[in-house]
């Protein structure tokens, strides 16, 4: 069980990146955003809320004709996700102003990002994504308020 499981639920949280900058590029940017450092390896950023991997998504090699078809999976093959696993010491309300900033600052430089987590609901587009969507169930938390 992750330490984020205990308390105040499941706090672990991807984020699925719509960029087609280098790791490194990313990381550097990432690790602003959020006021934190680079780690020692290039897919590694250090916070004060949590530690955040940036990860090469698999899925992003998937032939288009193999990928799912619905627009709400789109960002299921981007080229990164972010794994953001919580310090055991950080208050949700504090963990979710933390992402929800990184969500804010990567959608003003227009790179598109989409929070899958059981908290995705508190995330920056959760209210845009519900009045989108027919049947009112959201699919992630955006950075742009689509999906």
């Amino acid at each position: 069980m992750r330490g984020s499981e205990l308390g105040a639920g499941n706090l672990y949280c991807q984020i699925y990146l719509d960029c087609e900058k280098s790791q490194e590029e990313l990381q550097k940017l990432v690790a602003h955003l959020a006021d934190g450092v680079p780690g020692r390896w290039k897919k590694e950023v250090k916070t004060t809320f949590g530690d955040v991997s940036l990860i090469s998504n698999d899925d992003y090699k998937t032939p288009k004709e193999k990928r799912s078809k619905l627009p709400e999976d789109a960002f299921l093959y981007w080229r990164y996700y972010l794994e953001i696993e919580p310090l055991p010491a950080i208050s949700r309300e504090t963990y979710v102003k933390k992402i929800s900033r990184v969500l804010r600052g990567l959608g003003r430089l227009g790179i598109g990002a989409v929070a899958a987590c059981d908290l995705e609901e508190e995330l920056p587009g959760a209210e845009k994504r519900n009045s989108d969507r027919p049947d009112g169930t959201a699919r992630g938390a955006s950075s742009t308020g689509q999906l």
